[in-house]
């Protein structure tokens, strides 16, 4: 194939000009859209004033909606991102003044992660474009809220559940 077809077979493969990828039979591809579709949204309004890569985001975010200081350890369990990447990422948030991070004093060979003044007003404005984002792909469902985030908390938790129980047999 040359490099026109390529492109064409790339053009044809997007979602947007695919009516196909909107007929999947599974959940994940619906779900992987609506992420990634979210975290463009949100690059597009932010990286005009920053330049924040996903993880970076994704820890912004993750300080300001549960309100206290975390620490590295709980990334990397919890939210299934390696070591080495919350290392880089927060080392980055750090020396541009987004996040301060402290040596824990019960256990000296982790940090506690804190939002800066800086890193708050950021995380604010991720807030109010997250809301706008969820109002909009939320406006045509005929459920409640309420009802729609109860099921993906259990799909949420079942999905923790099979990675964390089968660790040694993930493919079982």
């Amino acid at each position: 194939i040359n490099f026109e077809g390529k492109k064409k077979m790339l053009k044809e493969d997007k979602c947007v000009n695919n009516k196909n990828c909107l007929e999947n039979k599974h959940i994940i591809p619906y779900l992987s859209i609506i992420l990634r579709s979210e975290y463009v949204y949100i690059s597009r309004h932010l990286n005009t004033k920053y330049n924040f890569g996903r993880t970076q985001l994704y820890v912004l975010r993750k300080l300001s909606l549960t309100n206290k200081p975390l620490n590295q350890e709980f990334f990397s369990k919890h939210c299934q991102i390696n070591k080495g990447s919350i290392a880089r990422t927060c080392q980055k948030l750090e020396e541009n003044d987004y996040i301060k991070r402290v040596v824990d004093p019960n256990n000296k060979r982790q940090y506690i992660i804190y939002l800066t003044k800086k890193g708050e007003e950021v995380a604010t404005e991720i807030k109010i474009l997250e809301k706008k984002w969820e109002n909009k792909i939320c406006e045509e469902y005929d459920g409640t809220k309420e009802e729609l985030l109860n099921y993906l908390r259990k799909m949420t938790l079942t999905s923790f559940n099979m990675i964390n129980d089968n660790r040694d047999n993930i493919y079982e």
